[in-house]
């Protein structure tokens, strides 16, 4: 694949942009909680029907010696109780909710992270909870890190077949550098791997297609939802007015 990031990111201008600050930040101001800075509140009390007032909130320690961001925590407040949870990222990339289907009953609050350094960058870090109405609890059941340096990404599917799975992509460490690819599927809101392979897709192998979406036709077929003669999977985030198979991968020519 092309090497760049292809994931859309506002880090730290989430401030400015105003797109995780849609909520009223009323946590952070009356409840003692880790770091200086509130960089997200979101009230998920109407969204998950939950039994009681939550809130989910990202904080952030100040800057360290070498001015880099200092690290995130994760705080879900129940009645205004907190329960905090730390990692080693420091810029925020997104928090959503994530609705799979138009029809879903069961959303799913996403966190993505990067780990910033003074070098080229540390892993990308995607959390995943789920509301447990019977213990009214937010259960994680998903903590996963890729390098998007080298194009690792990891997706959650919202539309065609795989609605409901979410998807990784990995670059081999070694010649000839190919990507493997994993494949979770969320059951009873539980994950549960239903598939690894290495791809057909290389680092740096020139296709301006993501790499998920240039193995969408492998991973497809491998869980029986396409075959050879049936119209390859449109690209989730890219326009192509071209598609075709090469060496059973999904290749773009714009």
């Amino acid at each position: 694949m092309i090497a760049c990031d292809r994931v859309m990111r506002c880090e730290l201008l989430m401030a400015v942009c105003g797109l995780m600050l849609s909520f009223p930040l009323t946590a952070a101001a009356s409840v003692n909680l880790p770091g200086v800075t509130t960089l997200s509140s979101t009230d998920l009390t109407a969204t998950f029907h939950t039994r009681t007032k939550w809130e989910f909130v990202i904080r952030q320690d100040p800057p360290d010696e070498f001015e880099l961001p200092g690290s995130l925590h994760f705080c879900f407040l129940r009645d205004h109780t907190p329960d905090c949870s730390d990692s080693h990222q420091n810029t925020l990339v997104e928090s959503t909710i994530v609705h799979q289907t138009a029809a879903a009953t069961h959303p799913l609050l996403s966190v993505v992270a990067d780990w910033r350094t003074a070098a080229s960058g540390g892993p990308r870090l995607t959390r995943i909870w789920v509301y447990n109405a019977k213990s009214d609890q937010f259960d994680q059941i998903f903590n996963q890190e890729v390098r998007r340096q080298n194009n690792g990404e990891i997706r959650i599917i919202t539309n065609g077949p795989l609605v409901g799975y979410t998807v990784i992509d990995r670059a081999g460490r070694h010649a000839p550098y190919r990507y493997d690819i994993s494949v979770y599927r969320l059951v009873n809101s539980r994950y549960r791997e239903v598939l690894s392979y290495a791809g057909n897709s290389k680092y740096n192998d020139g296709n301006p297609l993501p790499v998920i979406d240039a193995e969408m036709a492998e991973i497809e077929r491998r869980l029986s939802f396409w075959k050879p003669g049936d119209p390859l999977p449109a690209p989730a985030r890219t326009h192509c007015s071209n598609l075709e198979l090469r060496h059973g991968i999904e290749w773009c020519e714009p």
